[in-house]
């Protein structure tokens, strides 16, 4: 009995050792896909940066052109106002008095002075009216100018990031909905007078059910993987124990409500702890009643040896106690 006792604690020492290397490896995976996801955020957020700053610098050049128009253009009003009021301030030939003459020649000349003051002031008046209208609509010409290369980009500039922004969010929610960390649900558990504070592994998702006065539970934690040892302390730790299946009816009833579970179970082979190779349930009661998948047991490379719901309908399969892909299994655990 020593020796199988000793036997057994250096088979787990030894799966601790190796849990404990496949931990630190995962960890090492994890906190380097979390620098890369990090790393493509920040160049995705650098080049959205670089993209803004090349349409700021285009809008703003397109604002310095249109004021260079736009002076140019006052410049040339004022040019032409310059023009209409020097004409307009020279003397009429025509309103010149004759040399020597008579009185009536005087008259006749005077009346035709003021006769060509009303035809010039006529003539001024009708050139310079069209004036004010050609202003406004350079000043029209102007302000749009102004809205298509100044006010029009910035605007745009902001509603794409705007869109950028609420995208971003809208894939930020996305991920959390996907990878839940709280638990949202009550615990079943409850109804057996068990305490789940009590448990060192955090929950993402539970539920439960009776039968034959017993409450079966199914825990999951999607991010995180756990072992059969680290579930099966989990549930003693809770008050109950991995799931033992005694019969086709306890089978078919857990089949039923805990369809396609991929759960832990509380069958082990007795070889990891220094025995001869049995099938054993945790609770110590007879190993009768099977449902092993085809070609299950398998025992491969003599490393697995814990049993887990495996398909659809809940056969067995045996596995390595720390899954070598990551897969997070959960695991059922039965209270009395």
């Amino acid at each position: 009995m020593d020796n199988n006792g000793n036997n057994g604690n250096e088979a787990e020492a030894l799966f601790a050792t190796k849990r404990k290397k496949l931990q630190e490896e995962e960890a090492e995976r994890k906190r380097l896909e979390e620098l890369e996801r990090q790393k493509k955020e920040m160049q995705d957020e650098i080049q959205r940066l670089e993209k803004l700053r090349k349409e700021q610098e285009e809008a703003t050049r397109k604002a310095e052109e249109a004021k260079a128009e736009a002076e140019r253009i006052a410049k040339q009003v004022a040019e032409e106002a310059s023009k209409r009021e020097s004409s307009a301030a020279l003397p009429n030939e025509n309103n010149a008095a004759p040399v020597g003459g008579s009185a009536n020649g005087a008259n006749v000349q005077s009346g035709a002075n003021i006769q060509g003051k009303t035809n010039t002031s006529s003539t001024n008046a009708g050139e310079s009216a069209p004036f004010p209208k050609k202003k406004l609509i350079i000043i029209l010409i102007i302000c749009g100018a102004v809205f298509v290369t100044i006010i029009l980009p910035i605007l745009i500039i902001f509603i794409l990031d705007a869109v950028g922004n609420a995208a971003y969010n809208k894939s930020q929610a996305n991920n959390q909905s996907e990878n839940p960390t709280e638990n949202t649900t009550d615990d079943p558990a409850q109804n057996a007078d068990v305490d789940p504070a009590s448990s060192n592994i955090t929950l993402a998702s539970d539920f439960g059910y009776e039968f034959q006065g017993h409450t079966y539970v199914f825990y999951e934690d999607s991010t995180e993987v756990y072992t059969w040892m680290e579930c099966r302390d989990d549930c003693e730790a809770k008050g109950g124990h991995l799931v033992t299946i005694n019969s086709a009816e306890e089978a078919d009833f857990l089949r039923l409500n805990f369809p396609d579970s991929r759960a832990w179970i509380g069958a082990y082979n007795d070889a990891f702890f220094g025995g001869t190779g049995e099938w054993c349930w945790v609770t110590g009661e007879p190993f009768d009643y099977t449902e092993w998948a085809e070609n299950e047991p398998s025992y491969s490379n003599e490393l697995e040896g814990f049993g887990l719901f495996w398909n659809a309908n809940n056969e067995w399969n045996d596995l390595t106690e720390y899954d070598s892909n990551n897969r997070h299994y959960g695991y059922i655990c039965e209270y009395e």
